[in-house]
């Protein structure tokens, strides 16, 4: 793992986290969809939901690399 990050709602700027609490069944604690106010809590959604989000560091890399796109600073 190289980060955890959370947000309180949709489409706001995500808070990284050194810590977390993951929550069975829910999530992280604080993140949009443990709150159920992330896109994919709907209730009309006919499936359990989004609990977390994994993204591999070597497809980022490649993309960033392909694009030209830069990191932003931490």
């Amino acid at each position: 793992i190289e980060g955890i990050y959370v947000s309180p709602k949709s489409s706001v700027i995500m808070e990284s986290l050194k810590d977390a609490t993951l929550i069975p069944g829910v999530g992280i604690q604080g993140d949009r969809y443990a709150l159920k106010t992330g896109t994919y809590s709907a209730k009309f959604l006919d499936e359990p939901g989004k609990n977390l989000t994994m993204i591999s560091a070597d497809s980022i890399e490649s993309t960033m690399s392909d694009t030209g796109m830069k990191p932003l600073p931490v």
